[in-house]
């Protein structure tokens, strides 16, 4: 489905499927998550062309395309998760494009504690194998990509090699 038509809360979309005009409802989470890097920020969306009575729903995290396959609900289902997720934090945007920017994550990052406050060098050693090293080059401990990203946005001063 096409999200050229109108960007609406819920409570107008309603009105909107009832009359069979389109709507887009657009979502969006950004803060907490249970994912390693405790911060997550995606978005979920609700498009209706007009015809029919199934209402197209796709999500996913920020910067990506969603789903290959969009789920199909009937108003009702519609309606149950869009209270779902905003009971889940997720908040209303008018940003309508199905590939949105990723969000920068807070400044207020964590500080690195323990020997991860003595990285100083990233280095890449294989396709997702990093070596975390000290001020004095001394090899401190390996790191996947995703622990690569988690220092970093704690501590931008870190020089990765890659």
């Amino acid at each position: 489905m096409a999200t050229s038509a109108p960007v609406v809360s819920w409570d107008v979309a309603r009105g909107l499927f009832h009359k069979g005009e389109p709507f887009t409802v657009l979502l969006k989470y950004e803060g907490g998550s249970d994912t390693k890097s405790g911060y997550s920020s995606k978005w979920w969306r609700l498009t209706y062309d007009g015809k029919g009575r199934t209402i197209e729903c796709n999500h996913g995290a920020s910067g990506t395309r969603g789903r290959a396959r969009p789920f199909q609900y009937d108003v009702s289902k519609a309606e149950t998760k869009v209270a779902e997720k905003i009971k889940k934090g997720y908040r209303y945007t008018s940003n309508t494009s199905h590939m949105m920017p990723k969000t920068p994550v807070p400044k207020a990052a964590p500080k690195l504690e323990g020997v991860f406050a003595e990285i100083s060098r990233i280095v890449k050693v294989g396709a997702d194998e990093f070596s975390a090293m000290d001020k004095d080059g001394n090899y401190l401990l390996d790191l996947t990509k995703r622990g690569v990203e988690g220092i970093v946005l704690s501590n931008p001063d870190i020089e990765v090699s890659y």
